[in-house]
C-alpha cells in the first residue's frame, strides 16, 4: 500500500468514528456555557407536568427536574401540547417529553420507569348501591370515558363498552342525570381535581380499580444512550419514596392518592 493510500484510509476511519460520535448526540441535546449538557424537555402543561411562570410543577416535572440536576444536566423547559411534543420527539427536535404512558420503548425513544401509576377507577353516585368484583360484572353497564384515553383492561373485553366523551364534567353530568351507571376516571390527576371541586359530595370512588396506565417520562433516541436512561431509572428507584419525593406529593396534594389500588379480575368469562 502506498503512502498517500495509507494516510487517506487513515483519515477516513478518522473522519467516520468523528461522524458516529457526533451521530450519538445529534438531536435537541448541547453543551451550555457551563460546558454542562443543556436539555430541551417539553411540558403538556398537564396535572402532572406544568410551567408557572418558567418553574416546573407537577409531579412527574419536579421528579425529572430534580433527578437531572443531580445528573448534571442543565434543563430548558418548553410548553407544547401533547400531540406536539410526541411529533417533537420523534423528529429529535426535543431531549425528553414529560407525563407520557411508559409501557415500552420504540424505535424512536426510551421510557423512564413509571413515575406514578393511575389506576382507573369508577365514579358513582353515592346514592346507588355499587359493587364489581370481576371484568364480567362491568358487562351491560353504561360506561363513560374520555376522548383519547386509554382503558387497557376494558378495552381488551369486547363485551364492555365505553361512551366517550370530550371532558369529565360531561361523564359526571350524565352520571347525575342517570344517564351513566359509572364513570371511568383517573385515581390522581382526576381525584385531585374531583376533590378540589367538591364532586365528592355527591359521588363516591369504589375498588376494585379496573385498570392502570403507567406515567413517566420519553427520551430521544438522538440524544440519549442506553446507559444513560439505565442511570436515570436506577436514580428514580432510589428516589420514589424517599423524603424529596414525599416533599413532591405534599406540594401537589397527593401525598394520600398515589397508593396501590387492588385491581379487577381481568381473566373473566
Amino acid at each position: 500500500m502506498s503512502p498517500t493510500n495509507f494516510l487517506r484510509r487513515c483519515y477516513s476511519t478518522v473522519l467516520l468514528c468523528l461522524m458516529l460520535v457526533f451521530s450519538l448526540h445529534a438531536g435537541a441535546r448541547e453543551k451550555s456555557a457551563t460546558g454542562a449538557d443543556k436539555l430541551l424537555i417539553g411540558v403538556p402543561n398537564n396535572f402532572y407536568a406544568e410551567l408557572r411562570s418558567g418553574e416546573p410543577l407537577g409531579i412527574v416535572l419536579e421528579t425529572l427536574d430534580a433527578l437531572l440536576s443531580d445528573m448534571g444536566f442543565e434543563r430548558q423547559y418548553v410548553s407544547m401540547s401533547n400531540s406536539e411534543m410526541k411529533a417533537a420527539l420523534k423528529k429529535g427536535s426535543i431531549d425528553i417529553a414529560t407525563s407520557q404512558l411508559v409501557s415500552q420503548s420504540d424505535e424512536k425513544s426510551f421510557h423512564s420507569l413509571p413515575m406514578v401509576r393511575e389506576y382507573n377507577v369508577l365514579l358513582v353516585s353515592k346514592q346507588d348501591e355499587f359493587s364489581i368484583e370481576t371484568l364480567a360484572d362491568l358487562r351491560g353497564l353504561r360506561l363513560g370515558g374520555r376522548e383519547g384515553f386509554r382503558y387497557p383492561l376494558i378495552e381488551a373485553d369486547e363485551k364492555i363498552t365505553i361512551e366517550r366523551n370530550r371532558k369529565d364534567g360531561e361523564n359526571i353530568r350524565k352520571l347525575f342525570l342517570g344517564e351513566l351507571d359509572a364513570a371511568i376516571v383517573g385515581s390522581v390527576s382526576d381525584s385531585y381535581e374531583f376533590r378540589s371541586e367538591g364532586v365528592f359530595n355527591d359521588v363516591r370512588l369504589i375498588e376494585p380499580a379496573v385498570g392502570f396506565v403507567d406515567i413517566g417520562v420519553r427520551f430521544s433516541r438522538q440524544s440519549f444512550e442506553q446507559s444513560e436512561i439505565d442511570r436515570f431509572n436506577q436514580a428514580l428507584e432510589s428516589f420514589i419514596g424517599g423524603a424529596a419525593w414525599e416533599r413532591i406529593l405534599e406540594k401537589n396534594g397527593s401525598s394520600d392518592l398515589v397508593r396501590e389500588w387492588p385491581v379487577i379480575a381481568a381473566d373473566a368469562k
